[in-house]
């Protein structure tokens, strides 16, 4: 099995997701996930689901949910009790033989860390396209709530890490749009300024990176009545100085793409999410849906894209991956799904980032990911060239978002 925690909670096996009912099954799992192979007493795990107010059934109902966990594993494991088993007062997840994405995230990290600069890139690279959305987005629950927060704050410095090491790289113009989007998403976090600074000013654009740290003063004093910290200061005075402690470095390129071996195994991905049991009604739109359908498939030609808007909660995810399990049977290349976090507090999913997720669920190894945009679209038009699968990206935000995210040929 594979187990996600970077986004969505999530199990997957050979066959496609395997059900999580309910955020009280995702805190336990989230929480044994927290701790593989450590055993977590019951407590721990009783506090997880309901905070300083369990009912006097919190045991049992733990007990219940993790006998129902179990029963969702059979179909993916000869013996589920192997895997989750009980021990003493608590419950021990093994991970041997089976994957967990926090846990790669840090062992690609870790290595980053000893690495040269180019190969360090590719590695925080590779371990930043792993996060889905928001850690344990979904589960809830204080105690899975402290953890989410302290994973995020880990993923800011990685990503603050491998931009350093880009602009060291003397790739400043490959990342100034991205430092731009970062800075607006987390306006205090000093280092994002500091780096789009440096983008900006070895980017010829030395009015810009000057503005850029009168916007940041201003915040400070305003929100916050601080100053910059003396980094921040000193490149302020360098950058007007015109100083060479702010000169570009002579650039490093991007490593070429290495597409996968042609003999390689490309996977077939099944992740559409559970359909709704109980699911009525949207005959209207159901229908129009299959003619659609139809329709793009006698033209032949060009990629077919349907789009389903409307107000927020109205259902149109429910409505999207009810009709995608319908037709998933004329797609025997397999199926993605891909959220694009266009309605979350978090900062929308970027286009790279859905691109590595896709890419690995396809069966690239994270080695031979691209982390510049238009290779990793390349690597994956690629891919799907010829092939039929169905592509289902959630809470869209913008066209430019999901352009690069399409198939060159028809057929998906």
């Amino acid at each position: 099995m594979e187990f996600r925690v970077l986004g969505p909670v999530q199990v997957l096996a050979d066959q496609g997701p395997l059900p999580l009912r309910g955020p009280r099954e995702q805190r336990i799992l989230a929480v044994l996930l927290l701790n593989p192979d450590r055993l977590v007493p019951l407590d721990q795990l009783v506090r997880a689901v309901w905070d300083d107010n369990p009912p006097a059934t919190a045991g049992t109902q733990v007990r219940n949910r993790v006998s129902e966990l179990r029963r969702a594993w059979a179909s993916a494991v000869p013996r589920p009790d192997d895997v989750l088993t009980t021990e003493s007062n608590g419950y021990l997840l093994r991970l041997s033989g089976h994957t967990l994405d926090l846990a790669d995230y840090e062992s690609r990290v870790a290595e980053a860390r000893t690495a040269d600069r180019p190969a360090a890139v590719r590695l925080l690279r590779s371990a930043l396209g792993l996060w889905r959305g928001p850690a344990f987005a979904g589960a809830g629950g204080a105690l899975v709530d402290a953890a989410a927060a302290r994973w995020e704050e880990h993923r800011l410095s990685v990503t603050e890490d491998c931009l350093e090491h880009e602009l060291a790289l003397g790739r400043h113009k490959l990342v100034v749009d991205e430092l731009a989007e970062l800075v607006q998403a987390q306006p205090f976090r000093e280092r994002f300024v500091h780096h789009l600074m440096l983008a900006l000013y070895r980017s010829d654009r030395q009015a810009d990176a000057l503005a850029a740290y009168q916007r940041y003063i201003e915040l400070l004093r305003d929100e916050l009545g601080l100053d910059p910290g003396p980094d921040l200061r000193g490149l302020h005075e360098a950058i007007l100085r015109r100083s060479a402690e702010a000169a570009a470095p002579e650039e490093t390129p991007a490593p070429p793409v290495t597409p996968p071996a042609p003999s390689g195994v490309v996977a077939h991905p099944a992740e559409l999410p559970a359909d709704v049991a109980d699911f009525s009604g949207r005959v209207r739109e159901l229908a129009a849906l299959d003619r659609l359908f139809t329709q793009g498939r006698e033209r032949r030609r060009g990629v077919q894209i349907i789009a389903v808007t409307g107000t927020a909660g109205v259902g149109k995810t429910a409505l999207a991956i009810h009709w995608a399990h319908r037709v998933a049977g004329e797609f025997p290349d397999g199926q993605l799904h891909v959220n694009l976090q266009g309605n979350a507090q978090a900062p929308p999913t970027r286009p790279i980032e859905a691109l590595a997720s896709m890419l690995r669920a396809l069966g690239v190894g994270a080695e031979q990911i691209p982390f510049e945009l238009d290779d990793a679209a390349r690597l994956f038009r690629s891919l799907l060239a010829g092939r039929q699968v169905l592509l289902m990206f959630d809470n869209a935000i913008s066209a430019e978002q999901v352009r690069p995210l399409l198939p060159g040929t028809s057929g998906s």
